[in-house]
């Protein structure tokens, strides 16, 4: 019997001295076979080989694949994701009842970077009193337009100067000053049914500029003006707002005192106010005399 490879085959068993039969002539010596190691029953798995160098057992079929340890964390981490999902939808829809209920604040999610302007100014200081012994018997409201332009010499408009078209409106009102009445300023008669009045003149006051209706309507610059405004050179326009508030008050007061109907309405409302006033005591016969209108008083 020859020699068989290991793996090659079934088990098999080593030889022993086998006995020839009798009747043969010859005898032999027994001869030993190399002894060949057991196969098993069934083939063990193969071993795969993992990307770490570890090697892991195939299941073997028919069996379910065992849960790892993997699986088990992606789902706890999932479900931690959802859960912060939720709280934060939660907090978003119900912020702004909780910041307004814990501390007042007020929140448009809609803007939430709104601006908004937070008054820190002090309480206002009284310097002085003084008491006022002036009657405003009639205001004059007026509007004008002024147009005045800066030119510079040798030089075309459109390189250097300014021309500017203001819309100014405001009142003048027409006092008497009550207080300027001495002891001979009343006349009255026996019968005290009677009475003469000589006041002061009508004044008109300093004209009140209405800075909610004086505009600038339209103001044209030349292109040496416009170099020095893009490059920032601090150099002030030739026509500034304060220049032209004060031209505006100087118009006004000039277009108060142009005509006497404003004199004329503050002398016919203070004589009635006097002849009301004095009516009630008995009086029944009142004369007002005016002196001399005063125009812009310094």
């Amino acid at each position: 019997m020859g020699d068989v490879e290991p793996g090659s085959g079934p088990a098999t068993t080593p030889i022993t001295d086998v006995d020839e039969p009798s009747g043969s002539s010859t005898s032999s010596t027994a001869t030993s076979a190399p002894t060949v190691p057991a196969q098993p029953a069934a083939a063990a798995p193969t071993a795969a080989a993992s990307p770490g160098g570890s090697t892991a057992s195939e299941p073997a079929p028919g069996t379910p694949a065992p849960t790892t340890a993997g699986g088990a964390t992606k789902r706890s981490g999932l479900l931690k994701a959802l859960v912060a999902v939720v709280l934060l939808v939660a907090l978003v829809a119900a912020g702004p009842w909780l910041l307004h209920r814990t501390l007042g604040w007020s929140v448009n999610w809609a803007n939430p970077f709104q601006q908004q302007v937070v008054d820190q100014s002090g309480a206002p200081v009284m310097l002085s009193l003084q008491d006022l012994s002036t009657y405003h018997a009639a205001s004059g409201y007026y509007e004008l337009v002024i147009d005045q332009q800066v030119d510079v010499s040798n030089l075309p408009s459109f390189l250097a100067g300014e021309r500017v078209l203001f819309v100014a409106a405001g009142t003048v009102d027409a006092t008497v000053d009550f207080g300027a009445i001495g002891p001979d300023s009343v006349q009255i008669n026996d019968d005290r049914t009677a009475a003469t009045i000589n006041l002061p003149g009508v004044t008109l006051a300093k004209p009140v500029l209405d800075l909610d209706r004086s505009y600038v309507a339209d103001r044209d610059r030349g292109l040496t003006e416009r170099l020095q405004d893009a490059f920032g050179s601090g150099v002030s326009s030739d026509l500034d707002m304060q220049q032209l508030y004060s031209e505006a008050e100087r118009r006004l007061a000039e277009a108060g005192s142009r005509t006497d109907d404003l004199v004329s309405r503050a002398e016919q409302n203070t004589h009635a106010m006097l002849v009301a006033l004095l009516g009630e005591v008995g009086f029944t016969q009142v004369t007002v005399n005016f002196g001399a209108p005063v125009t812009n008083p310094s």
